[in-house]
């Protein structure tokens, strides 16, 4: 008998600290991490976005992830990244607190709960080895923007 083979159901994603927790994002749609670069201002922005910048010829709107998440704000600090990701098409920056690792997460760790026990789209809990991990479904938290 030869053994079926077993099919990854494994979620990569490049994880982050934001607000003293870990979430994470599919890593097919993170594009580059970089330190966090100047930012232009843009009035009359929405709240949530900090502004733009110009990477490469290609200007990027960039958010503040943690007024996406409805977290508290705060400056910025010295580990701070800017996470540039693609969603439907756009390429946009996440401002994140420190990046961390890729990650393999089984999907069948997955929960469409939120830590209050919420349903929520935008971020799953996934459980990892060490605690859980609020992955991003980027095109449900971006949506507003569109």
């Amino acid at each position: 008998m030869s053994a079926s083979p077993v099919a990854d159901t494994s979620i990569r994603c490049v994880s982050f600290a934001l607000a003293g927790e870990r979430f994470g994002v599919d890593v097919l749609r993170v594009r580059e991490v970089l330190p966090l670069p100047a930012i232009t201002s843009v009035p009359g922005a929405p709240s949530s976005c900090l502004g733009v910048l110009n990477l490469r010829g290609r200007i990027l709107s960039v958010l503040d992830t943690r007024a996406l998440l409805g977290l508290a704000t705060a400056a910025p600090g010295p580990s701070a990244h800017l996470l540039v990701v693609e969603s439907a098409g756009r390429w946009l920056g996440l401002v994140i607190d420190a990046i961390g690792e890729v990650l393999a997460l089984p999907e069948a760790s997955t929960d469409d709960r939120d830590a209050a026990g919420h349903a929520s789209a935008a971020v799953r809990l996934c459980h990892h080895e060490r605690g859980y991990v609020g992955l991003l479904t980027l095109p449900i938290l971006l949506e507003e923007l569109a």
